[in-house]
């Protein structure tokens, strides 16, 4: 008698739970998970050192990346050192740039796109050579940066599963990025 009630009370108590989490489920139109910085700087610091050469002829190498999530910024900021080689002249420096978040839903992955570069310190490299730097070097990150993700979804947890496919916005939201997951629409 005595364990018919305990099995009662718990099966009535699992169900209330279940309901009141269906229910507050239901009214929320979207869940959000924040990411912070140093969630991003730890998986960014384990894919360093990264290059990328176009023709061979230029290439740029980064390392000791520190990542930078600004308040009231949409962007999210990376600040480096980095090494220019063009031809067997090499140019170590520093740089700053940043760009905005992309999911890409198949692979669970967000990657830096419209990359720009903020800021760029080279020692030997006269004016001319560095603005062209400046105006080339996104293009050579761009190739470093689309194919190295700075955050993944990892793991087979309830919660990972469902914001692999939930994930409907990536933004930089008060210094944090923010993974914005919708409810399926009935």
């Amino acid at each position: 008698m005595l364990m018919r009630r305990l099995v009662f009370i718990g099966a009535a108590s699992v169900t209330l739970v279940l309901v009141v989490a269906f229910l507050v489920w239901r009214s929320s139109p979207e869940f959000r998970i924040d990411v912070t910085q140093s969630e991003i700087q730890s998986r960014v610091a384990a894919k360093l050192p990264l290059r990328n050469c176009a023709l061979v002829v230029a290439c740029v190498e980064i390392s000791n990346a520190s990542v930078v999530l600004a308040e009231g910024s949409d962007r999210i900021g990376i600040r480096c050192e980095l090494l220019a080689s063009l031809g067997s002249r090499q140019y170590p420096g520093i740089a700053a740039f940043s760009g905005k978040p992309r999911y890409v839903a198949g692979d669970a992955k967000v990657y830096i796109d419209d990359l720009r570069i903020d800021e760029l310190q080279m020692k030997g490299m006269s004016p001319e050579v560095a603005e062209l730097v400046k105006l080339r070097g996104p293009v050579l990150l761009r190739g470093v940066l689309q194919t190295t993700p700075i955050y993944t979804i990892r793991g087979n947890s309830l919660k990972e599963n469902f914001a692999r496919f939930a994930l409907q916005k990536v933004q930089v939201v008060d210094g944090k990025l923010r993974l914005t997951l919708h409810r399926p629409a009935q």
